[in-house]
């Protein structure tokens, strides 16, 4: 997701530096193709180095979309993710204490708010993270909000649900589902009875640009749709759209502590005068193959 804002910003004609532990194609190309956009390899869990960066690039706005994300539910994993995801966190805050930056933008998940009774997810709804993931994101969250606030600088926080287009990570849903696809796989499932709130990508950075120029008190942010969708009624709809050259089995159990009802509320962009644009599951499913 972070390459795919930088596509977006290179047109801007900003200065972009990039740090990830290990980068993907789009980044490097975008790197060969900018003269613009430095590429930097960093490891948020090496505080020292952390610290350099900050100190030499001084940048004038962060955006944090770094995680080491894993949606198990088991606590083996936990260390590690707790490693990368908050201390890390944790360290580039302290690396960017001395820099007098506009504002950090953190990216969060919509699996903070987990199994919550009621829908659609509010930003001010308590959280109830169902995986270790995503307890450390909310661990991220308090951490990023009372760094800042003690310290005094300006920081936003997006909580980003379900989202696809071209070039997905396989840590989606989606994104194992179109890998599946293009490698002749069988793809294996649940029954599908989760929903999930699905936003095109193209639509997900539009929101993250309007909240960077939006002039608003809010801190927190759902970036979504508020439109949901049955798993199931996805892979079928690829199916369709593949003319029945995908196929999928529902053949997994569920997790443990699944989440069954995934849905965001987007009424605070909306007051702001964001315009959503509503795409169909079948349009932003075929934008994922066109």
């Amino acid at each position: 997701m972070g390459a795919k804002l930088a596509e977006r910003l290179v047109k801007s004609g900003c200065e972009l530096f990039l740090t990830d532990i290990r980068f993907n194609e789009i980044s490097k190309a975008l790197g060969e193709r900018h003269k613009n956009i430095h590429l930097k390899t960093l490891d948020l869990r090496r505080k020292l180095d952390v610290s350099d960066v900050c100190r030499n690039i001084s940048p004038d706005v962060i955006f944090h979309f770094a995680s080491l994300i894993d949606r198990s539910r088991d606590f083996a994993i936990y260390e590690s993710l707790y490693d990368v995801n908050v201390q890390g966190t944790l360290n580039l805050l302290e690396g960017l204490r001395s820099v007098q930056y506009k504002d950090l933008y953190f990216s969060s998940t919509s699996e903070v708010y987990g199994n919550w009774l009621g829908e659609p997810f509010r930003e001010d709804i308590v959280l109830h993270p169902a995986s270790p993931y995503s307890l450390t994101k909310v661990f991220c969250e308090n951490t990023v909000g009372l760094f800042s606030e003690i310290n005094d600088k300006s920081y936003k926080i997006f909580r980003i649900f379900n989202y696809c287009g071209k070039d997905m990570p396989d840590t989606t849903f989606i994104g194992q589902m179109l890998d599946a696809y293009k490698r002749g796989l069988l793809f294996e499932m649940t029954e599908g009875e989760q929903t999930r709130d699905i936003l095109f990508i193209d639509d997900l950075l539009d929101q993250i640009l309007f909240v960077t120029e939006a002039d608003s008190n809010f801190r927190i942010f759902n970036i979504c749709s508020g439109q949901s969708f049955k798993m199931r009624d996805v892979a079928r709809e690829f199916k369709i759209i593949t003319q029945n050259t995908f196929r999928y089995a529902c053949c997994l159990p569920y997790r443990k502590n699944e989440v069954w009802v995934t849905r965001g509320d987007n009424s605070r962009l909306q007051g702001l005068g964001f315009k959503y644009s509503n795409l169909s599951l079948s349009s932003m499913l075929n934008s994922c193959i066109c």
